[in-house]
């Protein structure tokens, strides 16, 4: 038999709690030592988006471990989605542009519980080295957000798979996630091939404007091992996450 077990950041199989330090210096420390619990190989979890009906959709959430891209129009509230990964579970996000004080508001005011967020700005001169060491010392189910992802797409082509070779085995080992928000443009960026091939998972926000209306629909056109979904979810992102009414979701 199979089970299902939903990691949360309020239920923690196959992990427990203990005390200690954070894996990354801020105002709030978030990133405790788990401890794995030795359990059955039948069991297995997946960690939820925090979106409802995406969760329905992917049967529970998504597989941990996994490399997980969010592509978006910078014009877009597509941070609203990023909010909602870190209210799941604690998160690490790193900025590779804009301060952490202004990470912190923008998740703040998206209802993002800062409890489990802890910001870094992440050093240009040593952007992949830097950015590794961080998630090297995460040890618990947490999200690490990458913001933008297009700054990394700049580095040498080896050296940005072998960056994100790297990250998602320590994440793997953990049971974490690695979320890049990746922007798009009038151009892609350079490595944005090679980041979405090693992408487990695709989230593709598009934004339209008809007429005096936003139109905001997720695509989900990839999931490596699984089922990709063959339908579109319309949303509504205003101050939060929510389902578009105006038309069925399948």
């Amino acid at each position: 038999m199979r089970y299902v077990v939903i990691y949360s950041n309020s239920t923690a199989p196959p992990y427990t709690c203990e005390n200690g330090e954070a894996a990354v210096e801020g105002p709030t420390t978030v990133l405790t030592t788990m401890t794995q619990i030795t359990t059955p190989s039948s069991i297995e979890y997946v960690l939820p988006t925090g979106i409802e009906v995406l969760d329905e959709h992917l049967d529970g959430g998504l597989q941990p471990g996994g490399i997980v891209a969010l592509i978006a129009s910078p014009v877009s509230q597509s941070e609203l989605i990023l909010a909602k990964f870190s209210n799941e579970r604690e998160t690490l996000y790193l900025t590779l542009q804009r301060t952490p004080e202004a990470v912190r508001r923008t998740l703040s005011r998206s209802g993002a519980n800062m409890d489990n967020v802890a910001v870094r700005l992440v050093d240009h001169d040593r952007l992949l080295d830097d950015s590794y060491l961080l998630i090297s010392e995460i040890t618990s189910p947490a999200n690490v957000i990458i913001d933008p992802t297009n700054v990394i797409e700049s580095e040498a082509d080896h050296r940005l798979w072998a960056f994100l070779n790297a990250a998602q085995s320590h994440l793997t080992d953990v049971g974490g996630l690695l979320i890049l928000h990746c922007l798009t443009g009038e151009t892609k960026s350079p490595g944005r091939v090679t980041t979405e091939h090693m992408a487990d998972v695709v989230f593709q926000l598009e934004t339209d404007y008809l007429g005096d209306t936003v139109e905001n629909r997720l695509l989900v056109p990839k999931i490596r091992g699984g089922r990709a979904l063959p339908q579109v979810i319309k949303l509504e992102l205003t101050n939060d996450v929510a389902i578009d009414t105006s038309r069925d979701i399948a």
